[in-house]
């Protein structure tokens, strides 16, 4: 077993380049830690303009967004050097974005139109939402703003949780972000916390 230390408490964690990297987010130094697994060490930091930015990572890219500016920045996970940057325009506000750990994309992300949550695609290539094979992917009556988004490690798969009680959150599951919701679950927890994978 590895010990990395790093330099401030974790606030959250998400793999990437099909597990060999994991991003731990540090809101207390508004940053995000890159840890090489294999080497078992730190491969670099990631500056953040808001301590509470969106992250996201995939086989090979690392997007932060920053919900005030509707800025995404797409960094090189090889090098974590800056790749291209672009304001993502959206009617709504995005409130969780997340990619497949061994994927190359879609970049999906959560909207909420008030009490309506929608789901996109994003091209992680041109940070731009991608043309959507049906009408917007549109889930009435739930709110998301402190949801999440899912997917998994290939990107084919992708689910997202929204609290609907304190005792279960809502779960919708499909494979692609344009067809009708299929499958709703709901998932019993503790306190208000939710056992996942």
């Amino acid at each position: 077993i590895t010990t990395v230390n790093l330099p401030a408490p974790v606030d959250a964690v998400k793999v990437g380049a099909g597990g060999q990297r994991l991003i731990c987010q540090m809101k207390g130094l508004a940053q995000l830690a890159v840890i090489d697994v294999k080497a078992g060490k730190i491969a670099g930091y990631v500056s953040l303009r808001n301590p509470a930015d969106l992250f996201a990572v995939g086989a090979d890219k690392l997007v932060v967004f920053n919900r005030q500016s509707r800025l995404a920045t797409r960094y090189a996970l090889a090098d974590l050097k800056q790749e291209a940057q672009k304001v993502i325009s959206s009617q709504f506000p995005i409130v969780a974005i997340d990619m497949g750990a061994s994927s190359f994309g879609p970049l999906f992300a959560a909207y909420q139109n008030g009490r309506v949550a929608e789901v996109s695609a994003i091209d992680p290539a041109t940070l731009q939402p991608q043309e959507p094979k049906r009408e917007s992917l549109r889930l009435p009556g739930i709110e998301i703003a402190y949801g999440r988004v899912s997917v998994s490690p290939d990107g084919s798969v992708f689910c997202h949780a929204t609290e609907t009680s304190h005792s279960f959150r809502r779960t919708w599951v499909n494979s692609t972000p344009y067809d009708p919701p299929e499958h709703w679950a709901y998932f019993p927890q503790e306190r208000g916390g939710m056992h996942h994978s």
